[in-house]
């Protein structure tokens, strides 16, 4: 628990150094994309896509309404930051894949055989996990990164990813 909490302190302190007046997909003009920047924008997109759809399956499938709830949430906050993320990787010039990776649309696929006594339990566990690697990867993409319209991205998402992590972690409110 320790080391998380580093972890999110670290990730605050990197975003706090991005100017607060910088907006999501700030308007700029198209340029070679950084392998680093665009690797970590296909990622984020896939990632946005897997966490939809597994938030509409739990939507439909949760036992419990907290799980319920998350779904609902992590599909209005993920398509949130969807409209940011395409419009920076517009800006950018980096093509996005159109869906998932195989593994996120293998975890769909449980997510929708699984018998629904487990559902809620495989949800959060899983949902926890994509979201540690999510604030990883962000903390990676601040640290090596060089688009500035990627790292204001961050800054956006991050608080959204940050509570949806401790809504799964804590069992706080899934508001």
């Amino acid at each position: 628990m320790l080391l998380k909490s580093i972890a999110l302190s670290v990730l605050m302190t990197g975003l706090s150094a991005l100017p607060a007046s910088a907006a999501p997909g700030a308007v700029g003009p198209p340029a070679a994309e950084p392998v680093q920047d665009a690797s970590f924008l296909r990622a984020a997109h896939q990632a946005d896509l897997a966490e939809i759809a597994g938030g509409n399956i739990a939507q439909e499938r949760g036992v419990s309404p907290r799980v319920r709830a998350l779904g609902a949430r992590f599909v209005r906050d993920h398509t949130a930051i969807e409209t940011h993320l395409t419009a920076v990787a517009r800006a950018a010039g980096v093509q996005l894949p159109d869906t998932p990776t195989a593994a996120q649309l293998a975890l769909v696929k449980k997510y929708q055989s699984v018998p629904r006594a487990a559902f809620d339990r495989l949800y959060l566990r899983t949902q926890l996990k994509a979201h540690e690697e999510a604030l990883a990867a962000g903390r990676t993409e601040l640290a090596k990164g060089e688009d500035q319209r990627v790292k204001d991205l961050i800054a956006y998402a991050a608080p959204l990813v940050m509570a949806h992590h401790a809504a799964l972690r804590y069992g706080g409110p899934a508001r």
